[in-house]
C-alpha cells in the first residue's frame, strides 16, 4: 500500500514533574514525573481513546525521564514501540534552570518578560538558543514523518518543545506558544502533509 501524502501525528505534553508543580523553570534537568502528573496524563489519554486502542506505530519521545514515563503509558495503550530521540531533548535553560517566576522577574526582568511574550526573542544566559531547539525538533518531526507508514505516530515532549511543535503544526506564530501550552489540551491530534515538515525545516535553516 503506497504511503499517504498526509500523516496523523499526536502531540502529547509529558506528565508534570515536581519542578513543574512548584513553578520552577525546567529545561534539560532530568526529573521523573510526579504522581499527580502521571495521573493527569493517564486520565487525558484514557479519555482521548476510550475503549478504542490508538493505531500508533511509534511513540517518539524526548529522552528525559518524565517524557519516557508518559511515552511508555501511551505505547502500552496501542502496542506501539517507544523511540527516544535526542533531537526532541528539552532546551538547556542555562542559569535560569530551576528558578521560579518570582526569582526570574527579580534577577532578569527584561529578558524574562520578553521570554513570556515570545520565547523566540531571547535566549537564557548560558543556555541554548530557541532556534537551535526549534531546528532540532523540526528535524525529528520531519524524519519521523518521512519514515512512518500509514499509521499515526506520536511525539511526547516537555512543555516548551510541545509548544514549539504546536506552533509549527498549526502554523501559528511563536508569540502564541505559551497560550497553546498553558491554556490548551495535554494531547492534540494533527493531520499534516509529510512534505510540509521538510519544507518548514529547510526554511528555518535558511533563516537561522
Amino acid at each position: 500500500m503506497p504511503k499517504s501524502p498526509d500523516i496523523e501525528l499526536l502531540l502529547v505534553r509529558c506528565a508534570r514533574t515536581a519542578w513543574d508543580e512548584a513553578g520552577r523553570l525546567q529545561g534539560d534537568t532530568d526529573l521523573p514525573a510526579s504522581a499527580d502528573g502521571l495521573s493527569a496524563i493517564h486520565h487525558t489519554l484514557d479519555e482521548l481513546f476510550g475503549d478504542t486502542p490508538p493505531e500508533i506505530s511509534t511513540v517518539y519521545t524526548a529522552p528525559d525521564e518524565a517524557s519516557k514515563q508518559t511515552a511508555a503509558f501511551l505505547a502500552k495503550l496501542g502496542g506501539a514501540r517507544v523511540k527516544p530521540t535526542d533531537n526532541a531533548a528539552p532546551m538547556d535553560l542555562g542559569v535560569w534552570e530551576g528558578l521560579t517566576e518570582e526569582q526570574l522577574l527579580e534577577r532578569y526582568p527584561s529578558a524574562y518578560k520578553q521570554w513570556r511574550i515570545d520565547p523566540a526573542l531571547v535566549s537564557p544566559p548560558e543556555g541554548a538558543t530557541f532556534i537551535e531547539t526549534e531546528l532540532a525538533l523540526l528535524k525529528a518531526l520531519a524524519r519521523a514523518a518521512e519514515r512512518a507508514g500509514n499509521k499515526s505516530i506520536a511525539f511526547v515532549l516537555r512543555p516548551l518543545e510541545f509548544g514549539i511543535a504546536r506552533t509549527v503544526l498549526s502554523r501559528r506564530p511563536t508569540a502564541e506558544l505559551w497560550n497553546l501550552v498553558e491554556d490548551g489540551p495535554l494531547a492534540v491530534r494533527h493531520k499534516i502533509g509529510r512534505s510540509y515538515l521538510r519544507t518548514r525545516l529547510e526554511e528555518r535553516k535558511a533563516s537561522a
